[in-house]
């Protein structure tokens, strides 16, 4: 796995809010196809370092590479461009929504053209069913299932 791409790094970030400091000189490399966990005790920062490579918290200090790129996120939805997003711990599906659209929540896949795009449901399906058996979720073999 050490001869696999480095997709995503932090360089010795930072993170204070006003006095109060809560990362200190974090430093780590992800490379493709790597799973990295993140553990820590209460109020150690691990939400904070979430926040921040997922673009709601700006760095106060250090760099944050994508593709070995530096890159500054103006907010989630350009982290999500970047391929960075968080699934939340909490309230992470919608119950009576497909499992398609929950795979997608915020970045449907559509087809059409300018004003007239809409949701791509047989693309988004086909997708969200072949990802969540790769990560060994078997019993799902139809999107439009739904996912309460």
């Amino acid at each position: 796995m050490s001869d696999a791409k480095v997709v995503l790094e932090l360089r010795n970030v930072d993170k204070s809010f006003g006095p109060i400091d809560v990362l200190h000189e974090i430093s780590l490399k992800v490379r493709a196809g790597e799973v990295l966990c993140l553990l820590g005790d209460n109020g150690a920062g691990k939400s904070t370092l979430i926040k921040t490579l997922a673009g709601v918290h700006k760095p106060t200090r250090g760099e944050i590479l994508v593709d070995g790129a530096p890159v500054t996120f103006a907010g989630p939805r350009d982290a999500q461009d970047r391929g960075i997003a968080t699934v939340h711990q909490f309230g992470g599906t919608y119950p009576l929504m497909s499992v398609g659209r929950n795979f997608f929540m915020g970045a449907e896949p559509t087809k059409g053209w300018g004003p007239f795009k809409i949701f791509d449901r047989k693309t988004a399906n086909r997708i969200a069913v072949e990802e969540v058996q790769k990560m060994g979720i078997t019993r799902i073999d139809d999107g439009d299932r739904l996912a309460g």
